[in-house]
């Protein structure tokens, strides 16, 4: 049983990923259309295209060491007898990944902010939002499509 409890565990922890949340700084640094919406000058889109580089390879790096992990701990559940301290270890180390990946993301993100101004950094919040939202009703539509218009071309509402 005991077995059977930390196999589902570690099988939740094999499927997640690291968490995202709002806009990424990549797409603001390649989109000169939205970079001019924010008001970025030049020299601050050098520097926040500098700051995205150096802290993205990092975060890759972390990442490979992440999947290193989680294929050592897929090896170890798939054996016969699997050793429990072992897995748990690396479980441990899973988990200590996964926060070292969200903590680089958000000093990029304070550090974005210090590159930007106050209004600048509220406009990019503001965009953010709207695409996150816009987003959302997108799938939404997709997953939850409206009826079809009836032969008089009213449509009827699902509850």
């Amino acid at each position: 049983m005991k077995m059977i409890q930390i196999a589902i565990l570690l099988a939740g922890i094999l499927t997640m990923g690291p968490g995202r949340y709002g806009l990424r700084l990549g797409v603001l640094i390649e989109d000169p259309g939205l970079a001019r919406e924010v008001g970025l000058s030049p020299s601050q889109l050098d520097s926040l295209r500098d700051l995205f580089y150096s802290t993205e390879e990092e975060i890759v790096a972390l990442r490979g060491q992440l999947e290193l992990q989680r294929l050592k701990l897929r090896r170890i559940m798939e054996s016969k007898d699997p050793d429990e301290k072992e897995a748990l270890r690396i479980a441990d180390k899973i988990e200590k990944i996964k926060g070292e990946i969200r903590k680089k993301g958000l000093e990029r993100t304070l550090m974005a902010r210090r590159v930007m101004t106050e209004e600048q950094w509220m406009k990019w919040q503001e965009i953010a939002r709207y695409r996150k939202t816009a987003r959302r009703h997108r799938r939404m539509m997709r997953e939850n499509p409206p009826p079809p218009a009836g032969p008089d071309g009213r449509t009827f509402r699902r509850f």
